[in-house]
C-alpha cells in the first residue's frame, strides 16, 4: 500500500511504497527523497520505493458560477 511522505529536507510530498517483505522482522531500510535527495532511514520488513507526486499545477480548477 503506498503512502504519502513529506521530505524532512526541501518539505515536499511524494509516495512511498514498500516492496516485498511480509511477515519477516522490521530492518532499517532508506527512504530517499525523488525531489533533492535527502535520505532518512524507517523501519521496514521490505524495500522502500520513493516516487515522486504526478504534477497537478496545470489543472485547472473547476469553474464556479
Amino acid at each position: 500500500m503506498a503512502e504519502i511522505e513529506t521530505c524532512t529536507s526541501c518539505a515536499r510530498r511524494f509516495e512511498l511504497v514498500e516492496v516485498g517483505g511480509g511477515m519477516t522482522s522490521k530492518e532499517p531500510e532508506e527512504m530517499k527523497c525523488p525531489y533533492c535527495g535527502h535520505v532518512r532511514m524507517r523501519l521496514a520488513s521490505g524495500r522502500l520505493r520513493t516516487l515522486p507526486l504526478p504534477d497537478h499545477s496545470g489543472l485547472q480548477a473547476p469553474a464556479s458560477d
